[in-house]
C-alpha cells in the first residue's frame, strides 16, 4: 500500500523574545521539525504596552515557512517550553493567485463613479452679515 504524503504548506510565525540572540532558537526549533524557513525579518527591540513574564522590553521578529501541518502543534509545544520565547503566533497567510490579482486590476474591477458636478447656488455676499428674517428666506427658497 502507497502512503500518501500530505504537501507542505506554508506559514507565518510571529514572536516575542527576551534578548536578541533568541531568535536563533526559534529558527533552529522549526528546523528540528523540518520546516524550511524561506523568509526571516531582522529582529527589532520594542517597548511593550503590559509586562510580559516580568519583561518590559522585548524583541520583535517573525519567519515565514514551509512545513507539514502536523509539525505545527509539535512546534507550538516546544516553543511554549522556551524560556526566552515571551509570546508567539503561528498563522498561514492567505492564499492568492496572482493571476487573479493581475486580471482583476485589469478587468477594472474597481471602478470609479464620476461625480456630476454640483449646482453653484448664487451666494451672499460676505462684506455684509445676514439678518435672520434673510437667512430664513434663503432657507424657504432652497427648501421649495
Amino acid at each position: 500500500m502507497d502512503l500518501i504524503k500530505p504537501d507542505k504548506r506554508d506559514y507565518e510565525l510571529s514572536f516575542l523574545v527576551v534578548d536578541k540572540g533568541s531568535e536563533t532558537a526559534v529558527g533552529e526549533t522549526l528546523n528540528r521539525h523540518g520546516a524550511e524557513v524561506f523568509y526571516q525579518s531582522p529582529v527589532t527591540q520594542i517597548q511593550l504596552a503590559y509586562p510580559v513574564k516580568k519583561n518590559k522590553q522585548a524583541y520583535f521578529g517573525f519567519l515565514q515557512f514551509r512545513s507539514l501541518p502536523e509539525a505545527i502543534e509539535k512546534v507550538a509545544k516546544t516553543l511554549q517550553l522556551d524560556k526566552t520565547v515571551l509570546r508567539f503566533l503561528v498563522i498561514t497567510p492567505p492564499i492568492r493567485k496572482r493571476e487573479e490579482r493581475a486580471l482583476k486590476s485589469r478587468s477594472g474591477f474597481r471602478q470609479q463613479r464620476e461625480r456630476a458636478p454640483e449646482a453653484v447656488s448664487p451666494s451672499v455676499s460676505s462684506n455684509r452679515a445676514l439678518t435672520n428674517e434673510a437667512l430664513e428666506e434663503k432657507l424657504e427658497e432652497i427648501l421649495k
